[in-house]
């Protein structure tokens, strides 16, 4: 696994990138774009998770 500090790094910028699309207005959008827009925040979602759950695992040492 990645050490933790890299995986918070990336934890932090998933959870920044999911922040912003929520905050896109789609009122005006393309039925396209949303679907990107959804499918892009659900990929997210999947990814800080998984991180998560491999960070609260216990470190493995050597």
């Amino acid at each position: 696994m990645v050490d933790r500090v890299e995986a918070r790094k990336n934890l932090e910028k998933l959870e920044s990138d999911l922040y912003h699309l929520q905050q896109l207005n789609h009122l005006n959008s393309r039925y396209a774009f949303k679907r990107e827009c959804r499918d892009r925040m659900s990929e997210l979602n999947e990814q800080i998770k998984s991180i998560e759950w491999q960070l609260s695992q216990p470190a493995k040492t050597r």
